[in-house]
């Protein structure tokens, strides 16, 4: 059974009295993508928008949920940033420090561009919790992260329960349809961390020749 098809025989055994059930169904997902990024969690914020329509849900308690999961999620992403940075100035081996100075050349474009990015890492799956996990690696206020988390994550979930609105009660096709979607965004993300990967190796090679 695919993840989507988990998330929909969950939400599809909660009746028209289980809003608040469905409403942390939804939170959850948004949260634990933050934590564990290769969980699809817009998988579950959608599904839990169309189930909700269908039920008759309050959409502002779902909508709601969505964007507080998502916001308590980035908290815990930049909390994690924080703590490896704090690390890295206690290196145990001589690559940790290495790491820290090629870290901070990644994630300087987050200087130059500000908490713009943190919103539009929302609409980057698999890799808007790395964006958030670099702020709290650089030091940015830990408020106006979750403003630009919150902010993000409302406009981006304004999109998905659009779609969940579209598609109506055709949930198998719709959880088939992001089931791959989440596959190719996880794709994606681990191609851009093989690449970041490789570069540091490659520049820690040159330092050491």
């Amino acid at each position: 059974m695919s993840p989507g098809q988990r998330i929909l025989h969950l939400l599809e055994h909660l009746d028209a009295h289980d809003a608040p059930r469905g409403a942390a169904v939804v939170a959850a997902s948004s949260f634990f993508e933050h934590v564990f990024p290769p969980f699809p969690g817009d998988l579950g914020v959608t599904l839990g928008a169309a189930v909700g329509f269908a039920r008759a849900w309050s959409t502002p308690l779902l909508f709601s949920a969505a964007v507080l999961g998502g916001t308590l999620g980035a908290s815990v992403a930049w909390t994690f940033g924080r703590w490896l940075e704090r690390r890295s100035h206690f290196p145990k081996h001589p690559w940790v420090a290495r790491a820290h100075d090629e870290a901070l050349r990644v994630t300087a474009a987050l200087d130059r561009h500000g908490l713009s990015l943190v919103v539009a890492s929302r609409f980057l799956p698999g890799i808007r919790a790395f964006v958030v996990v670099a702020t709290g690696f650089r030091r940015f206020p830990l408020v106006n992260v979750l403003v630009a988390a919150a902010l993000g994550a409302t406009l981006w979930n304004a999109l998905l329960f659009s779609l969940a609105a579209l598609v109506g009660r055709n949930l198998d096709a719709l959880g088939r349809w992001l089931d791959a979607y989440n596959r190719v965004a996880l794709a994606l993300a681990a191609a851009v961390a093989a690449a970041l990967v490789a570069r540091w190796a490659w520049r820690r090679r040159r330092s050491t020749t």
